[in-house]
């Protein structure tokens, strides 16, 4: 498993439009604010079946991340993977902190009061 600076990922999502970024915290965690385009699968008791109905092609480059360097869900995540079969599993290891620090686009889920129901 590779691991990735921040514009290796950068790089690798410009150039190879089937790469999926997958955050690997909780919900809520994912929600607060997450890199542009990513899914969440956290990592967890359901790991296993969620990430195979999110990536069902194993030949799919993946990239995990999680909050920052010293968190060791990414890493714990990405080992998984490579257990599930996917060959092409990359950990960004400064995570989604180290993305914003540098103030790079992030994404967040609409709050409850956000969401406009008709």
């Amino acid at each position: 498993m590779a691991v990735l600076t921040r514009d290796a990922v950068n790089h690798r999502l410009a150039n190879d439009l089937r790469c999926v970024l997958i955050d690997v915290l909780d919900p809520e965690r994912y929600c607060d604010y997450h890199l542009p385009d990513a899914i969440n699968i956290p990592y967890g008791n359901d790991f296993d079946w969620e990430m195979q109905a999110a990536v069902p092609d194993r030949t799919t480059p993946v990239i995990i991340y999680s909050l920052n360097a010293g968190c060791p869900v990414a890493n714990a995540a990405a080992q998984r993977a490579r257990q599930l079969g996917y060959q092409e599993v990359y950990r960004y290891a400064g995570g989604k902190e180290d993305w914003a620090n540098v103030r790079l686009p992030v994404e967040r889920c609409p709050r409850e009061e956000e969401v406009v129901v008709c």
